[in-house]
């Protein structure tokens, strides 16, 4: 997909946003889910008997559940509703993991966008550059010199998602 304005490249940081949170959200579903069914199945040692949840409403202990997952896949994890059962506390650990993996890929990920454009301005620093060294030495005229900078610069601004449709008709 090449991205040809401002907008599109919006739209799709905007559409990756939404799909992250949307796994998010099924991945926090799916997880409160088992949470519940591995503590329906510890019977009077599970969390929901601990709780006095064995006769209460699903929903009740969806959000229970739904609430344990988001604190522990946060890291905050207050410690109110705990694993008591081996099954609880080894589905806990995993979950624990796979929060902190979360947690590492989206740090990651932001950390490549800021310092990515750095890495960029560099790159295309070095090609202009490179562009002004090879004009010196040899006998490029200024209007090809122009001409060729311009390229350079609008490939780059292609490259990035940022030019606009038309805006490199004059090449």
């Amino acid at each position: 997909v090449i991205k040809t304005d401002y907008y599109t490249t919006t739209v799709t940081r905007g559409a990756t946003l939404f799909r992250f949170q949307l796994t998010g959200l099924i991945f926090a579903h799916c997880c409160a889910c088992c949470f519940f069914a591995i503590g329906a199945v510890g019977g009077a040692e599970g969390w929901p008997a601990f709780w006095g949840l064995t006769d209460a409403a699903v929903t009740t202990c969806y959000v229970r559940s739904l609430y344990w997952c988001v604190t522990t896949l946060t890291t905050v994890g207050y410690g109110d509703i705990v694993p008591l059962t081996e099954i609880e506390i080894i589905f806990t650990c995993l979950v624990m993991f796979i929060g902190v993996l979360g947690y590492s890929a989206a740090v990651a990920t932001v950390s490549a966008e800021l310092f990515g454009s750095d890495t960029k301005k560099e790159a295309l620093r070095t090609r202009l550059k490179t562009l002004t060294h090879f004009a010196r030495t040899t006998a490029m005229t200024f209007d090809e010199f122009r001409r060729l900078h311009r390229h350079v610069e609008l490939k780059n601004k292609m490259d990035e998602g940022m030019m606009t449709q038309g805006g490199g008709a004059d090449l």
